[in-house]
């Protein structure tokens, strides 16, 4: 995974990383696109709260808004969070390295010492 892919992974883990939005990606998804008062009255929210949630989600490029007149229409990007998913597989197909034998190596090993004795001496 390259910089930018990492960078823009976690940009869009941030975006589902609450349980308002999760809930409302849940929502959107039973549909091809849903009207934000829709969403704010399935989910019982206030509409300031939905818009908070619902710009998380469309700057990360997980929902994609559209306006017709007054309205706002919400669609999930199922590409985005299938691009997501082939990242996520990808990174647990990725093999350990065959001497290693599952084992920390000695650097990591050594910091993570270095972070214990560091612990217990703050104690």
């Amino acid at each position: 995974m390259t910089g930018v892919d990492a960078d823009r992974t976690v940009e869009v883990f941030r975006a589902l990383a609450h349980p308002v939005r999760c809930r409302m990606l849940t929502l959107i998804a039973g549909h091809d696109e849903v009207p934000r008062g829709e969403l704010e009255e399935s989910m019982g929210l206030p509409a300031d709260t939905a818009s908070y949630h619902l710009k998380i989600l469309v700057t990360a490029d997980v929902v994609q808004m559209r306006r017709s007149g007054r309205n706002a229409f919400y669609a999930l990007r199922r590409d985005v969070l299938a691009d997501l998913q082939d990242q996520l597989v990808a990174i647990a197909l990725v093999r350990r390295d065959a001497g290693s034998r599952g084992r920390p190596s000695r650097e990591a090993a050594r910091a993570r010492g270095s972070t214990a004795a560091g612990r217990s001496a703050s104690s």
